[in-house]
């Protein structure tokens, strides 16, 4: 027990993504509570309609969204509005948008995973890890009921306040089509999170399936890069010619490290020549899509910077700047990002 006490406190700590994602459901859960819509002294239309919108953006647009807007925190309405305008994004309420910029962080699906690996040592600690995780989502682990008959039922002092002139049909039917909504996209995300950690724990049940465990010493670790070899060959030239990688840097390395060929036996760190922040972004832009979770654990296995293992905690930090937005972000980053592309 007290074991389960030292690992909650430690991921809560250590989790900020996950702990923004919980609030956001925390905070949503308040719309479906009966008492604000009956004869209460908690009834009051426009601050429920309002605050209803308000959960819709912000399930909508920050947690888990299927439209991603990521801007500088620092952005006022007016800059919004232009960002919006130029990518032809059509937005109802600008302002609820604003609000939920401003109040919560964006959370999606890798912020959850990358967290979790973050935290979690190896994949023979994955269960007791996941168990403290569920331990923070068990307040907001809920399916809401999304049928539009039984939420009826459910809010039916809704009827009485139509009856009694304190609003109209009109507005009592959008406050359950709102809580219709709400549910709808309240379960797909917890759907989502369960998949998660789902995946995990059937990552741990079965050793051989790809994990992010550290590697054994005999056991070859490497990217699985989607370019073609011809143009890893290119990119790997303009690094080294660039000095990014180390001057005895060799191709058949890079395209070992790369997964272009394979190897038996793992093959020799390559020596970064840059720094932490510019390795973070190469392998981000380079890897984030084909090795996912794992993408920490191999860095750490293939690239030195001065001889060390990369600190990929600090990368992390790195690239969930950039993709959140980072106010002037150093002119480094896009110049090797015009070296990546072929």
């Amino acid at each position: 027990m007290v074991q389960k006490r030292i690992l909650q406190k430690f991921i809560m700590n250590t989790t900020p993504k996950t702990d923004s994602c919980i609030r956001m459901l925390s905070e949503a859960q308040i719309v479906f509570s009966p008492l604000h819509y009956s004869d209460t002294g908690y009834f009051d239309k426009n601050k429920i309609l309002d605050y209803q919108e308000r959960v819709k953006t912000m399930l909508g647009y920050r947690l888990m969204p299927f439209c991603e807007i990521s801007m500088p925190t620092d952005t006022d309405k007016e800059g919004l509005e232009t960002f919006l305008f130029k990518n032809k994004i059509n937005i109802n309420n600008i302002d609820n948008l604003y609000y939920a910029m401003k109040h919560y962080p964006l959370v999606t699906a890798d912020d959850l995973k990358n967290e979790f690996w973050g935290v979690c040592p190896n994949l023979e600690s994955v269960p007791k890890y996941l168990d403290a995780m569920n331990v923070k989502f068990d307040a907001v682990n809920y399916d809401y009921d999304t049928d539009i008959d039984k939420i009826k039922e459910r809010y039916n002092g809704l009827d009485k306040l139509v009856d009694d002139g304190r609003i109209t049909k009109q507005e009592a039917d959008e406050m359950l089509w709102n809580l219709h909504f709400i549910a709808n996209r309240y379960n797909f995300i917890m759907y989502c999170i369960r998949e998660i950690y789902k995946e995990f724990r059937k990552m741990a049940e079965c050793p051989n399936r790809q994990s992010t465990k550290e590697p054994t010493p005999d056991e070859a670790i490497h990217f699985n890069s989607k370019e073609t070899k011809e143009n890893l060959k290119k990119i790997f030239e303009k690094l080294k010619k660039d000095g990014y990688l180390h001057s005895d840097s060799d191709l058949d390395t890079w395209l070992c490290v790369c997964g272009a060929i394979n190897s038996n036996k793992q093959v020799q760190p390559l020596k970064w020549a840059k720094d932490q922040e510019l390795l973070a972004h190469l392998v981000n832009e380079m890897f984030g899509d084909s090795d996912g979770t794992r993408l920490w654990v191999i860095t750490k296995s293939v690239f030195l910077i001065k001889s060390k293992i990369p600190n990929t905690n600090t990368m992390k930090n790195t690239v969930s700047r950039i993709k959140n937005g980072w106010k002037d972000k150093p002119k480094k980053f896009d110049d090797l990002g015009s070296l990546l592309t072929v």
